[in-house]
């Protein structure tokens, strides 16, 4: 880019250079009518005797000179311009990715201590209702508060609630509802 911008602005010196040199016509001499007095070979003398202060070609060398220099201090100054753009967003892009991070192990450690609570809860709850589900000392109420605490579907809490008034009922059905209970929660 910073090439390109170089050669855009070289070409425009080097046509305004041209455009100058080829406009500018030197100036036709000036036809004297009068008769060469004494004067005549005074100012011929003075002006073979003072150089012309610049010639076109040292006009163009100048003018080229200071294009180059503008064209160089342009670059220079867009190439900084870029550099301290480019910093910048990269300083920003930076910033972003620390917090996206830090956003990220928030997040994984809130999901961490939500599965740990889980994992904890699950394991009372199942040691709860292991100690819950013995023959000989089984409590009906406590089972039907622990199944109806639990996290299972709505439509598996009827039907276990269901179970466990069948059960009331008859004492036969207690063994088969601690099966399917065992079952249902994994122990």
């Amino acid at each position: 880019m910073r090439n390109l911008i170089l050669i855009v602005i070289a070409a425009a010196v080097v046509g305004g250079v041209y455009f100058f040199v080829s406009g500018a016509e030197e100036p036709a001499p000036e036809v004297v009518t009068e008769p060469a007095g004494e004067e005549a070979p005074e100012v011929v003398e003075e002006a073979t005797e003072e150089p012309a202060d610049t010639s076109v070609e040292e006009t163009v060398e100048e003018t080229v000179e200071e294009a180059t220099e503008a064209v160089e201090e342009a670059a220079e100054e867009a190439t900084e311009a870029v550099e301290e753009a480019v910093d910048g967003l990269v300083e920003e892009a930076t910033q972003a990715g620390e917090d996206a991070m830090e956003a990220v192990e928030g997040v994984a450690d809130e999901a961490t201590e939500a599965v740990e609570d889980a994992v904890g809860q699950g394991a009372a709850a199942e040691g709860g209702l292991a100690a819950l589900l013995d023959a000989d000392t089984l409590d009906l109420d406590a089972v039907s508060e622990f199944v109806q605490g639990s996290d299972i579907g709505l439509g598996e809490k009827t039907a276990i609630g269901a179970l466990i008034e069948q059960a009331r009922n008859n004492p036969e059905l207690v063994d088969a509802l601690i099966s399917q209970l065992r079952e249902q929660f994994g122990l």
